[in-house]
């Protein structure tokens, strides 16, 4: 199954949580970061980051 899932202007880069309950995406056009729940395919957060975001990684707690 494919969903298409809206988020900010200009996706670049993509992380999945450790967990797979989670991807996030960074949007260079609109400097933001955009949070998606995976058990429901919707995004939960749309945070503003600095200018013209181009990667994202994600880790687990843990490792922090």
């Amino acid at each position: 199954m494919t969903d298409t899932i809206a988020v900010g202007d200009g996706p670049n880069g993509l992380a999945v949580a450790p967990d797979g309950s989670r991807v996030y995406v960074s949007n260079f056009d609109s400097d933001t970061l955009t949070v998606i729940d995976t058990g429901t395919a919707t995004p939960t957060a749309t945070i503003p980051v600095g200018d013209g975001p181009t990667g994202v990684a994600a880790s687990s707690p843990a490792d922090v």
